[in-house]
């Protein structure tokens, strides 16, 4: 289904307008484009104006505004909606997934192809962060851990070979 642009006159499919439930066909007016250009002139006209609206708005609406953010942060970062990710929280029980315990739940993705790699802790993705994603290197660190359970390392072992796969 079409619909015609008040402002521009072009006739575009309905979801290039905003959704708005008062409206015909439950669309905006204008399109998407015009009400862009629209609200960027009013803005201009007026800049305070719509900075002590928002400011005023983000006050009065600390929950939704910090939901909006996030929401922002997770489309603009990694391609994810707001429901795309509680989707995975739900998924994961709320659980990381390295170390399994519930805690807010940060998005890994990784840094050389751009993929999301999953759902974990913020301590967890600072210890990959740390270990530069080198599975050698983690390898070896647990390693490491599992060897100095009793005591300090021997000397020898920083030359010792671990475990590649």
């Amino acid at each position: 289904m079409n619909k015609t642009c008040k402002t521009c006159g072009e006739t575009k499919p309905l979801e290039a307008f905003y959704k708005k439930a008062d409206c015909l066909h439950g669309r905006t007016t204008n399109c998407i484009d015009c009400h862009k250009v629209t609200r960027k002139a009013q803005y201009w006209a007026d800049p305070e104006r719509y900075r002590a609206y928002s400011s005023t708005w983000i006050r009065e609406n600390p929950e939704k505004a910090k939901r909006m953010s996030r929401a922002a942060m997770l489309k603009y970062k990694y391609g994810l909606s707001l429901d795309e990710y509680e989707a995975m929280v739900e998924e994961q029980e709320g659980r990381c997934l390295i170390c399994r315990t519930r805690a807010d739940l940060v998005v890994d993705h990784c840094h050389e192809r751009g993929h999301l790699r999953g759902l974990i802790c913020q301590p967890c993705n600072v210890g990959l962060g740390s270990f530069r994603d080198d599975p050698v290197v983690m390898r070896r660190a647990a390693a490491f851990i599992e060897l100095t359970q009793d005591g300090p390392a021997p000397l020898e072992w920083a030359e010792m070979e671990v475990g590649s796969s």
